[in-house]
């Protein structure tokens, strides 16, 4: 009786993750709003948040994602470059952003514009795979003498595999590429799962500065290329 109970309110949850409409009338449904209260009506506890057992079988949201309020949330490809974004969106107040991720990137058909407005700094991302022809082809055109610039050593102070980690890991968020910084993803270059894919477009708040008041997605598919005004009338 008691696994058949925590199983009708995980159903229940699973069907209704909102709960009932206020509105519904039918007498064809006599179960509880939500799962939780048929658990309550049945007299077991209700799930409580780190309660692994009870909640086995549930999505949690990534935790870098602003709607993670759980102790339990899952990882994401995007966890390894959110403090690089927060350090890299410092002063700008609006940031233009997009996506290319899950196959080898080799370029870019979006053109970003930079500008540095009076009022107003936009600041262009995009989050590519580290792993990608783009990537590699932009971090070789850097002249050899200005890597010691970003901190990264002669090439012969260490072995290649190595030395190229360093040089990804100091160019990643100050290079430019048709107006965007590029942001490079590890494993990035597979395929996405569901959470991977959205979360930069549903809830991105975490990766970007306090300094930033708004932020505008623009898919990698979009056929014209945002203007600066386009932005500014979108903000506005």
């Amino acid at each position: 009786e008691y696994g058949t109970a925590r199983t009708m309110a995980w159903f229940l949850d699973k069907a209704l993750p909102f709960g009932r409409a206020a509105n519904h009338t039918s007498r064809s449904h006599a179960l509880a709003p939500s799962g939780d209260s048929f658990r309550k009506d049945n007299g077991l506890a209700t799930c409580h948040s780190d309660d692994l057992l009870c909640h086995k079988g549930m999505r949690y949201t990534p935790c870098s994602s602003e709607c993670s309020s759980r102790h339990q949330c899952t990882t994401s490809l995007f966890d390894g470059v959110v403090e690089l974004t927060r350090n890299v969106t410092e002063e700008c107040d609006v940031v233009l952003y997009t996506q290319s991720l899950g196959y080898d990137v080799r370029g870019m058909k979006l053109q970003a514009m930079y500008t540095e407005d009076e009022e107003v700094l936009i600041c262009n991302l995009a989050f590519v795979p580290r792993n990608s022809r783009l990537v590699t082809a932009v971090t070789k055109s850097v002249p050899e003498d200005k890597l010691a610039e970003y901190g990264i050593p002669a090439r012969n102070s260490t072995d290649a595999k190595s030395w190229n980690e360093i040089m990804l890991n100091q160019l990643n968020g100050v290079l430019l590429y048709k107006g965007w910084f590029l942001i490079w993803v590890e494993g990035g270059h597979e395929a996405l799962s569901t959470e991977d894919a959205f979360l930069m477009k549903l809830t991105p708040g975490k990766f970007f500065s306090d300094d930033v008041k708004h932020a505008v997605y623009v898919d990698e598919k979009f056929r014209q290329s945002p203007t600066t005004d386009d932005v500014l009338f979108l903000i506005s």
